[in-house]
């Protein structure tokens, strides 16, 4: 099964040689519930197999000092091109 971005509407797979990183949802469970919230897909549950791409973060949130690129400890998804019908929607409302 490939990797895939769980983000609505985002069509980013994993693939070799790219600069597109993927990270699971976190096991803190308050930042775990941060993502979810922010990714705003009703009655979603990631399993440890669900991710969110790069894409969805600023590059702030990245540690560049090893040789991979790692999230942040304090790092959320704030990058999104939600459809104008869930813009205006305040996330954990729907």
């Amino acid at each position: 099964m490939p990797t895939s971005c769980a983000a609505y509407g985002c069509t980013a797979v994993y693939r070799k040689n790219t600069n597109t990183s993927f990270h699971r949802f976190p096991s803190n469970p308050w930042r775990r519930t941060e993502w979810i919230r922010l990714v705003r897909r009703e009655n979603f549950k990631p399993s440890k197999h669900t991710f969110l791409c790069s894409k969805h973060f600023e590059q702030t949130c990245f540690d560049r000092t090893g040789q991979t690129r790692r999230l942040r400890e304090d790092a959320v998804p704030t990058i999104f091109d939600f459809p104008p019908h869930m813009q205006n929607v305040r996330p954990g409302s729907w």
